[in-house]
């Protein structure tokens, strides 16, 4: 596997916090990379120390070959939207981009092809004060594609917009992704990420609890059946026969809880009641991929 990102022992500290410790990572080339962690896991500062913009305290690191320590050698290869991108309101869309271009040093032509792929051009004459918070972070990925680059790394993309406007950033990051790019997108939610991410980092603490294939997540999910017999007291009997029977389980607020798919639920009903035990409760669950996200990043999964 080509890595367009790798890092090793990748440290930075302010005072006696440690904001990223001690972090192994490699990053395929191609696709949709998620970096998702709660807030103040490291994410932003992960993302800074790849672009250059801060030194790491130890470690090492390279970015498209070229070490992190000497960000000049791949700066014109990757585009970034680091927090919320900057306009001005009162000139159109396509002004600002123009602006950016004549900065940058990159043809004019340039303006509509990165308007086109972001799915602006046909509001590109607008003025960016009428557009919605989707629309400029889509504004703003427009300029970071300015200059064709093979990566793209961008924090936060989706932070504060509306359900509609998380579509069509999502949308967007995906088809960069199929377009051959490496797209390194930082998240606090892994929802907002996940219909678009091909592969996933999971940092908390600054430190990193996965790295690897959205499918390989998805086979970290718990499936389990919570029962309760008719009598409380028939608690530690119940979950006696469930033991006997070769099952994994622990007790939790009055419910047996058995490490089961549920479709063992019939099979546990027919152990329940040719045991004598009647069941007032019988509950399969499944978690979801945000369940696991949850469980890993040790937050408490709703109920």
């Amino acid at each position: 596997m080509e890595s367009v990102i790798a890092a090793r022992g990748l440290t930075r500290r302010f005072g006696n916090l440690t904001a990223v410790d001690n972090i192994d990572l490699d990053v395929p080339r191609g696709g949709v990379v998620g970096v998702v962690g709660p807030n103040g896991a490291g994410k932003s500062t992960t993302i800074r120390m790849l672009l250059g913009l801060i030194e790491p305290t130890s470690g090492s690191g390279e970015v498209l070959g070229e070490s992190i320590r000497n960000p000049k050698r791949y700066a014109d290869r990757v585009g970034a939207l680091i927090e919320n991108p900057a306009f001005l309101p009162n000139i159109s869309a396509r002004a600002n981009v123009e602006s950016m271009a004549i900065l940058r040093s990159v043809p004019k032509r340039r303006v509509d092809e990165v308007l086109e792929i972001v799915g602006l051009a046909d509001r590109a004459s607008d003025r960016v004060s009428e557009y919605s918070l989707g629309m400029k972070q889509r504004l703003g990925i427009a300029i970071a594609l300015l200059a064709d680059p093979e990566m793209l790394m961008l924090d936060e993309p989706t932070n504060g917009l509306d359900p509609a406007g998380i579509v069509e950033v999502r949308q967007l990051l995906r088809k960069l992704g199929d377009e051959g790019r490496t797209v390194l997108v930082s998240s606090h939610l892994l929802s907002e990420i996940e219909a678009a991410a091909d592969h996933l980092v999971v940092i908390r603490q600054g430190r990193i609890l996965f790295t690897g294939e959205l499918d390989e997540l998805l086979e970290q999910e718990r499936s389990y059946v919570d029962l309760s017999p008719e009598l409380d007291t028939g608690i530690p009997g119940l979950a006696a026969v469930y033991r006997n029977a070769g099952y994994d389980l622990n007790i939790e607020d009055g419910v047996v809880r058995v490490a089961a798919d549920p479709a063992e639920s019939a099979n546990l009903n027919r152990l329940a009641i040719e045991n004598g035990y009647v069941l007032r409760q019988l509950i399969p669950s499944a978690e979801t991929l945000e369940d696991v996200f949850l469980r890993m990043t040790d937050r408490e999964v709703a109920a």
